[in-house]
């Protein structure tokens, strides 16, 4: 390995001028993170960056986040030029209209099935303005947070990076997303076949494509060749880009053969994972004088008053602000400031009195897509404790102001979007009466409740020791637990509408609970200490299933799986394949790692395309050489 990247660095050449401007563009960030696997991250890019200079590279946004095994690996950062800024001027041009359709709406989160081992990835996208498309790419090799700029007839990409994950998207200003420099062209209209974008090529603008989700017309397709590569790329006005495929060219034929591809399998609008902050740190100070802020509003026996501290006369400034209540009486100032608020996302917009105890809070965004209002809470100021009142708000709809009324009731205003698209003019805005909550029903905001509208929840890495009160989650269909300190999830047997369940390291011994959970089709249960495997008998409908580094034996609960398609079970002590002989839809197994031996049992299996074994260890590897349509490999394979 030493050797191949001293070879790729005598390619390069020196780097550190890159690098250099790189970081400038880096510093452009609101919070800087720090990157636990920076010098990782940089020989990756090294090496992507090699391989696209004997490749090909190209402008559209996989051909540079997408390494040779379909992973994601660290852009090639937008570097901002060394000239002053200058400042945009933005217009809609004559076809920005067929240019927004290439994007998708807000909110809207796209899966895609294949690529890498078949691990597929994800893109969520939202938009800033109506100029700005942010758009978070992920897969198992990590995020990629990207920026597009509409303006005029073009689309440029003017800001790239590496994340965390979606949550660990950048919330930008308006002033901030300004003085990102130009960047380079992305598209361009109107569009027209024979267009070139670096080494891509627009081949169609009404095609046709066929992918998991389903079929499509009137396709936008690019095209780009090097050598014996073809890889072409799919946009669908509405859905964004849909499916890319690589292809290799049989010299023999003449004819282009598949090598990989990645294809879109749901899309959907969905509210998003961040979740509104709704509770407070408090602390009190004596003479507080805020600098700017709202008009103060008097408690109903004006012995206290309240204001947004942070904004002017009118709400709806950019930034994070605070929750000022004064004592008139003692002079004491009482600060509200949310909790858990990352990179200050969300603020307090607006306030109204209920009684001497509590007040209305309107929270909404505090940068980025500056939205009218929010979602609406109840706080007890005595005792600091927070409680929603009005819970099914759609992802287009938000509360713009609060009154409360003489007879016990408050009048609210909603502001509701009309179009997935968020736009400012295409809402309208509806009013509404509802009784003043009753006092005793206060309770704090429930974590589990907070999630129970949504149908894919990831909770990966967020050090959870217990699942008390997931059962509210019964509409939840995809749940991602990795990397947590679970050890019962027992509360699991309620989630009935479960289809994908990744529980990968964390202290599992027992799966009893999953035994009636029989919609799930993906289960991955990798590095858990589990002790009895009968279970996975019952879950008749598996089609994935990972059982990597876990004390697995025996494949003996796995022979009935009829549609089990990809199994993974390498660095387990499993040491005959048997079990699987009469699994006919068996197109993926990866054994590396195990005690296997003999692959006879894999013969009759019609259908596998993959197999990674240890060739060291298996005997007879050789039986299955000449297999028509099988890739024996003991690294990596790119499935389809």
């Amino acid at each position: 390995m030493n050797e191949i990247k001293q070879q790729l660095l005598t390619k390069m050449g020196d780097t550190s001028e890159r690098v250099h401007r790189i970081q400038q563009q880096v510093n452009l960030k609101k919070s800087k993170k720090t990157n636990e696997n920076k010098e990782r991250w940089v020989y990756y890019g090294i090496l992507v960056t090699f391989i696209g200079l004997l490749a090909f590279s190209a402008n559209l946004w996989s051909s540079k986040l997408i390494n040779e095994n379909g992973q994601l690996t660290e852009p090639g950062l937008v570097v901002a030029p060394e000239e002053e800024d200058t400042e945009i001027t933005f217009e809609k041009g004559d076809n920005y209209e067929e240019l927004k359709q290439y994007f998708p709406p807000h909110g809207t989160e796209a899966v895609f099935l294949g690529g890498f081992e078949n691990g597929g990835s994800t893109t969520q996208t939202y938009w800033l303005d109506d100029h700005y498309v942010q758009q978070v790419m992920s897969n198992d090799g990590g995020s990629v947070e990207r920026i597009y700029r509409l303006n005029g007839n073009q689309i440029e990409i003017v800001y790239e990076e590496m994340v965390d994950d979606v949550s660990g998207r950048l919330q930008w200003a308006s002033e901030e997303l300004n003085k990102l420099p130009k960047g380079e062209l992305f598209l361009e209209a109107p569009l027209e076949i024979g267009d070139e974008y670096g080494d891509w090529t627009v081949m169609d603008t009404s095609g046709k494509v066929t992918t998991t989700y389903g079929d499509f017309t009137n396709v936008l397709i690019f095209e780009s060749i090097k050598d014996d590569h073809r890889m072409r790329r799919y946009y669908v006005p509405g859905f964004g880009e849909v499916k890319w495929e690589s292809d290799y060219l049989d010299k023999e034929s003449g004819e282009y053969e598949p090598m990989t591809y990645t294809d879109l399998a749901s899309f959907k609008v969905v509210e998003e994972e961040v979740i509104t902050p709704a509770h407070f740190d408090v602390k009190i100070e004596n003479d507080f004088k805020p600098s700017k802020h709202t008009p103060w509003q008097p408690s109903p026996s004006g012995k206290q008053q309240v204001t947004i501290e942070g904004i002017f006369e009118q709400a709806g400034e950019e930034g994070e602000d605070i929750l000022v209540i004064e004592n008139l009486e003692t002079d004491e100032s009482t600060i509200f400031k949310l909790q858990d608020n990352v990179n200050g996302q969300f603020t307090p917009k607006k306030v109204e009195w209920i009684d001497e105890d509590r007040i209305f809070v309107i929270i909404g965004n505090a940068y980025g897509m500056v939205t009218m209002g929010g979602k609406l809470y109840e706080l007890n100021i005595k005792d600091n404790i927070v409680t929603p009142v009005i819970t099914d708000l759609t992802p287009r709809e938000e509360i713009m102001s609060v009154k409360v009324n003489q007879d016990g009731t408050f009048t609210y205003e909603k502001h509701v979007y009309d179009t997935d698209s968020m736009e400012q003019s295409e809402s309208h805005v509806e009013e509404g009466v509802l009784p003043i909550p009753v006092k005793e029903k206060n309770k704090k905001v429930s974590f589990w409740e907070d999630l129970a509208n949504f149908e894919t929840i990831d909770l990966t890495g967020y050090g959870l020791e217990n699942l008390q009160g997931v059962e509210v989650l019964e509409n939840t269909e995809s749940l991602f637990l990795a990397n947590n300190n679970l050890s019962d999830i027992t509360s699991l047997k309620h989630l009935e509408k479960l289809k994908f369940l990744e529980l990968s390291n964390n202290k599992i011994t027992s799966i009893e609970a999953l035994q009636d959970l029989t919609n799930l089709n993906n289960l991955i249960l990798n590095g858990n200490p589990i002790n009895d495997f009968t279970t996975i008998s019952k879950l008749e409908h598996l089609t994935f299933l990972s059982l990597q580094e876990t004390q697995i034996d025996t494949l003996t609960d796995v022979h009935e799986l009829k549609y089990l398609n990809r199994i993974n079970i390498s660095e387990t002590e499993v040491s005959d394949l048997t079990p699987l002989e009469n699994l006919k839809e068996l197109t993926y197994l990866d054994i590396r790692g195990t005690n296997i031996t003999s692959i006879k049992p894999l013969v009759r299996l019609d259908k596998l395309k993959y197999l990674l074994l240890d060739k060291d260890k298996v005997l007879d590897w050789e039986l299955l050489a000449k297999k028509e349509g099988l890739r024996i490999s003991e690294e990596i394979i790119l499935a389809e």
